[in-house]
């Protein structure tokens, strides 16, 4: 993970956001991860855009689960329903279709 953040620190980009993925989450639980990137989920503004990274991966599926549901309903809800909000997960939070 450290030299993953040196290649892309080299990338030039300083807004530069993540969320994990399974891989991430593996054998510790996501330990390394949040040391090396801090918390699985979070929201930032950036010019005008409200955004929300949801860690949907750590509970073994491909959802977020009810105890992190309470954080983005808090977080959101200082927006009108018209501001322009984008989410970030690493897998979709719907089921695919075939």
């Amino acid at each position: 993970m450290k030299r993953f953040q040196q290649i892309a620190a080299g990338r030039g980009q300083p807004n530069t956001h993540y969320v994990p993925g399974e891989h991430d989450w593996g054998s510790d639980g996501g330990k390394l991860y949040r040391q090396q990137f801090g918390e699985t989920s979070y929201s930032f503004d950036y010019r005008g855009v409200h955004f929300v990274a949801l860690d949907n991966v750590s509970r073994a599926k491909p959802e977020v689960g009810p105890e992190r549901i309470a954080w983005p309903k808090s977080d959101l809800a200082r927006f009108p329903s018209t501001a322009p909000i984008m989410v970030f997960t690493h897998r979709p939070l719907f089921e695919p279709q075939a």
